[in-house]
């Protein structure tokens, strides 16, 4: 299919029983494997990238800002689902990226809650695409005392469980924030 049938066929696939569905995973199908946009031969290898992502990684552990990931077992294994373009690598999210869950202060204690200024997310907040907002603040003392760790803007907030389909919905913090136990954050460096 060329992109003027595409276009022509748009409203067709918009309106067809779960078409905006498959319309997204075909686009994330197309971008996973390098189809989506042209390559351009100029870009920075990945390789290089990839590196510089893994130095900052390790500069931020020896500086105690980020844990050692207790997931180094599910490093790349080799198993690659599909061909990548020239110059693309093959990396786990754990190696170039910082992954952990959040806390729920207790509920009971108003010192954690009462006239907090810290943004903290809930699972619910992954029913939209981009989180521009926090309806939940917590304080500095729930902060330290819960060992709440803030994730930066541009994180993955990720809902673990929940009831119908928050399970598994991400969204992308706009703003630093922190999460309670239901979501996992994937903070990029």
């Amino acid at each position: 299919m060329n992109v003027d049938t595409f276009l022509e066929q748009f409203g067709h696939l918009v309106d067809a029983p779960e078409g905006i569905k498959k319309l997204r995973e075909l686009i994330l199908n197309l971008a996973i494997r390098g189809k989506l946009v042209e390559q351009d031969p100029n870009d920075e290898p990945a390789k290089k990238l990839v590196e510089r992502i893994k130095s900052e990684k390790r500069a931020l552990i020896e500086q105690k800002v980020i844990k050692v990931s207790q997931s180094h077992t599910l490093r790349n294994t080799g198993i690659e689902t599909h061909s990548i373009p020239e110059g693309w690598v093959w990396e786990t999210l754990d190696e170039i990226t910082s992954i952990g869950t959040g806390s729920t202060p207790s509920t009971g204690e108003l010192k954690y809650y009462k006239n907090g200024k810290i943004p903290w997310q809930t699972s619910s907040a992954t029913g939209e695409d981009f989180i521009t907002k926090s309806d939940k603040f917590i304080t500095d003392i729930a902060l330290q005392e819960c060992r709440l760790k803030i994730y930066p803007k541009g994180s993955l907030i990720v809902a673990l469980y929940g009831q119908g389909k928050t399970r598994g919905q991400v969204g992308q913090l706009m703003f630093d924030s922190t999460i309670n136990q239901a979501c996992a954050g994937i903070a990029f460096f």
